[in-house]
């Protein structure tokens, strides 16, 4: 079943893409891989629940997808991300989390910088919730549909640019020995050699933008949704990492480089992504499908349970058979 879905994805997809695609994706596969392979390395992937502050607003959403599965460690409770991807939850927004975002950006649209790098910010989560959507036999399925109702041109040039602000910045981050056997330096490396762009930082008060990018993490953490509070933290400590490096502070403590490179990995993630749910020719056959996908593991369940009561009857008939003997 999987694999006849796989090939009817493949039949409805067309690859178009425009000059500034192809451009951030060839960039962006020069760096993913050995991106990737450092943040699945336990220094990048584990952080301890302390270390990402505590949350204002226990999570009162009552989907498993929701919740963030924690593990003791030496005795510290930890988070393993590689075992939390960032996805759809089923969260409904209408539980507070929109007024939450309305500051949000009430906030950056203070800032000259901000307004950019928070519509950066929100291409990338949506691009999240709707290429891995719905799980089905451990595997992801995404809605085009969904994407492209809340698509916006000027979003993703902003996603870009805020890729390209984070990827800059990483490669500018000052690295110690313990960092060169963990792959970073490699990483550092082809950014380094590809060049870097020469942003404008006239009349932009980085101070207190990383300052706003602080008051807008400490709102997250009121979002009633505990996935939902996790990759927000991380990725807003990201970005004020990232805005720290951008303003000529290269050496970062430990937990800004846990952050700043796991930002990096979720843009990174995005670009790829966002080009794939726009290549569908027919994203509502996309999105159907996931619902038959569903129905399907519904009759497969009601099947099991009407198999089981049948043989569990016969079994009861037979014991009654033998006791009337």
């Amino acid at each position: 079943m999987l694999w006849i879905l796989s090939v009817l994805l493949d039949i409805i997809v067309a690859l178009k893409l425009d000059s500034i695609d192809r451009s951030v994706s060839r960039v962006n596969n020069t760096t993913y891989k050995n991106l990737e392979a450092l943040v699945s390395k336990d220094s990048y992937s584990l952080v301890k629940t302390k270390d990402l502050g505590e949350f204002h607003s226990k999570s009162k959403c009552t989907l498993l997808s929701c919740l963030v599965k924690k593990k003791s460690i030496f005795n510290e409770e930890h988070i393993n991300l590689l075992e939390i991807r960032e996805a759809y939850t089923g969260f409904k927004t209408g539980d507070g989390s929109a007024k939450i975002w309305k500051k949000i950006w009430e906030i950056s649209n203070e800032d000259p910088l901000l307004p950019t790098l928070v519509s950066g910010l929100q291409f990338s989560i949506l691009t999240h919730l709707s290429s891995f959507h719905k799980k089905f036999f451990g595997t992801y399925f995404p809605n085009p549909t969904l994407f492209g109702k809340r698509f916006q041109d000027k979003h993703r040039l902003n996603f870009y640019l805020t890729y390209l602000l984070v990827r800059n910045c990483v490669g500018s981050i000052t690295i110690g020995e313990r960092e060169m056997d963990e792959g970073l330096s490699i990483i550092t490396q082809t950014i380094k050699s590809q060049g870097s762009t020469d942003w404008v930082k006239q009349s932009v008060d980085l101070e207190k933008t990383i300052q706003r990018v602080e008051e807008m993490a400490r709102l997250l953490k009121h979002i009633n949704c505990e996935k939902c509070q996790l990759w927000g933290t991380i990725q807003l400590n990201g970005l004020r990492a990232a805005l720290k490096v951008f303003s000529g502070s290269t050496n970062l403590e430990r937990l800004e480089r846990f952050f700043l490179i796991n930002l990096f990995m979720r843009l990174s993630v995005s670009v790829r992504e966002n080009i794939k749910l726009r290549r569908y020719r027919i994203p509502l056959l996309v999105t159907a499908s996931l619902y038959w996908v569903e129905i399907l593991s519904f009759v497969t369940s009601l099947m099991a349970i009407f198999l089981m009561s049948r043989i569990r009857n016969k079994f009861k008939s037979r014991i009654a058979l033998k006791s009337c003997m």
